[in-house]
């Protein structure tokens, strides 16, 4: 019992370790995009180290807020990441652009910039990631391929496709998308993020998107996360995106019941016909009632003129 307890201890601990490694780490290269001029990180195969750096922490804290809490600690109770500080700052000023684009739906910027936190710093960055190119004399990678939950990439794309640009009020979908317009889809919306051709990108990114967790041909585990729709509050967030961002989050139109839809029948008849009909015979009833009325009043008069008329010609035929 004793060897098999020990033999479960180091199996264990060589899980441990297989779990945390790093891709790539550091900067061992430039890129100069329409952001300026960006680092490009260091292949690599080493476990995740502290960041040693108070402002980086608290960025990854405030926008990074799962990866943060999910970072393994080591003996001193530091936090610890596949990046530096100088990642984190880079991180930071590639999220510029998004989080103004999206600022008026904090779940289509919450779902985002997810990946993008993942991708730079995640101790399990090795799981999801795989680089399958880089140079021999920089060490600085070219491509990588990224293994992402395609109900995670949907969830993405569908939480932001309504969302207006700030200043044009067109979908944002029309920047981020690149070529493929306010039409693209989910896969076309990665695929440009990913190409080096939108000029924002330091290295090539090839997102695998996985119905199951694990990508037979690469052997990666899917990155994934539980996105929230536009409707709805992500993870952190106080609030949903507005109806104006969000069709889901617009109010839904009154119901009424199914009786208010049946057709107003009386005597298996239709109703309104059987109400138009009574109504024409009372308008004859009443022009007859009003019709009898003024010719028995004519009547009348014309009889008393009669009289009035007889009575005169007798006093003249008397005098």
């Amino acid at each position: 019992m004793a060897v098999w307890a020990v033999c479960l201890v180091i199996i264990a601990a060589f899980a441990s370790k297989a779990e945390s490694r790093c891709s790539f780490h550091g900067q061992c290269g430039t890129y100069i995009g329409i952001l300026g001029e960006v680092g490009v990180p260091c292949k690599t195969d080493m476990e995740p180290v502290p960041l040693n750096d108070t402002t980086a922490e608290q960025n990854l804290k405030k926008f990074c807020g799962d990866l943060w809490k999910a970072a393994p600690e080591n003996q001193a109770g530091d936090k610890m990441f596949c990046c530096d500080s100088e990642q984190v700052s880079n991180l930071m000023s590639n999220l510029e652009i998004p989080g103004t684009l999206m600022s008026r739906c904090p779940t289509c910027y919450r779902n985002f910039r997810e990946y993008t936190c993942q991708l730079t710093c995640s101790p399990k960055q090795s799981d999801f990631v795989l680089v399958t190119d880089y140079d021999n004399e920089t060490n600085a990678i070219k491509s990588i391929d990224y293994a992402l939950s395609r109900n995670y990439a949907y969830t993405t794309w569908d939480s932001c496709r309504g969302v207006k640009n700030p200043q044009t009020q067109e979908s944002i979908l029309q920047l981020m998308c690149g070529p493929y317009g306010t039409s693209c889809s989910y896969e076309e919306l990665f695929h440009f993020m990913g190409d080096m051709a939108n000029m924002q990108t330091p290295f090539s990114m090839n997102f695998l998107f996985l119905d199951s967790p694990v990508d037979p041909k690469t052997n990666l585990t899917h990155f994934d996360y539980e996105a929230a729709n536009c409707s709805q509050p992500a993870k952190g967030e106080e609030y949903a995106c507005s109806c104006i961002d969000c069709p889901l989050s617009c109010p839904l139109p009154p119901t009424f019941p199914e009786d208010l839809y049946r057709p107003f029948e009386i005597s298996g008849v239709n109703g309104y016909y059987v109400v138009v009909g009574a109504g024409f015979v009372v308008y004859i009833l009443v022009l007859a009632v009003v019709f009898a009325f003024s010719w028995l009043k004519t009547r009348s008069k014309f009889a008393r003129g009669c009289e009035l008329l007889y009575k005169i010609g007798g006093l003249e035929n008397s005098g």
